[in-house]
């Protein structure tokens, strides 16, 4: 490990340290008191406060205290639950769904701006596709990400959009702004979306929407198989299974299938 890596963990582990010691006790800190609290000079505690202000985990009161922000912990516990919840609650369906269509079915979510596959099921044939659990692709190649970001509010969709970022190396990929565009409009009408050999060679899939309880994206269900066997007719059949099998998961979830009325 060279000198400036260790120099930074040194730098991250003081920082960690300053904010433990300002959620473990109600009330705001003085600099002085959590420099003492902690170990670091004064110069060092104030450079730490100021950068974890600038970066939203803390407030500094008028009097010139500082305490943590509950606001951006409560988003951080919200975030991770949504996705501890996604996948214990549609581990059932994922199962569920791998057994009626005999394919392989993924779970997935957005992950730094890309599509992560979250949790699967792998089809029990001798042969079959498989994905691995982790992978991150493109939000605009495959079912998966095409399912997310057709239901994306549509500025966060167009951050999506940007033409230099449409890149694939595949000749099936849709990386045109227009086209694209209308591949979304046409999953949003049937409710599922679906790719052929986009990611990978003879690879098809189709996939559906998770709506969490507000009624954002929170994921996706795929299923993958080989494309040879994607006919069309399979291709609506499976497409029909995963929006229904989607459905359920964002019901569990708290969704509601019934408009709301004002």
């Amino acid at each position: 490990m060279s000198g400036m890596d260790t120099d930074q963990l040194q730098t991250l582990d003081r920082g960690l340290e300053v904010m433990m010691r300002l959620v473990e006790r109600d009330g705001a800190w003085g600099v002085a008191e959590l420099s003492l609290a902690s170990g670091f000079n004064k110069s060092t505690t104030f450079r730490i406060l100021r950068t974890l202000q600038r970066r939203g985990f803390v407030s500094q009161l008028p009097d010139g205290k500082y305490e943590a922000r509950v606001e951006i912990f409560q988003f951080i516990m919200d975030r991770l639950s949504d996705r501890l919840n996604v996948q214990r609650v549609a581990r059932s369906e994922l199962e569920r769904l791998a057994s009626e269509v005999k394919e392989t079915v993924t779970l997935s979510i957005i992950s730094n701006r890309q599509v992560k596959c979250l949790d699967k099921v792998d089809s029990t044939a001798a042969v079959h596709v498989t994905h691995l659990l982790g992978r991150l692709s493109p939000i605009h190649l495959g079912s998966s990400g095409k399912a997310i970001l057709a239901f994306l509010e549509q500025q966060e969709q167009d951050s999506y959009m940007d033409p230099l970022s449409l890149k694939s190396s595949s000749e099936n990929a849709i990386i045109d702004v227009h086209k694209l565009t209308n591949d979304l409009e046409i999953t949003r009408r049937v409710g599922y979306s679906e790719s052929h050999q986009e990611l990978d060679q003879g690879v098809s899939a189709v996939a559906a929407p998770i709506f969490d309880r507000f009624g954002r994206i929170n994921g996706s269900l795929t299923i993958l198989g080989f494309t040879q066997d994607f006919t069309s007719d399979i291709t609506k059949q499976y497409g029909e299974a995963v929006k229904k099998a989607a459905a359920t998961i964002s019901v569990a979830l708290g969704y509601s299938l019934v408009p709301r009325t004002s």
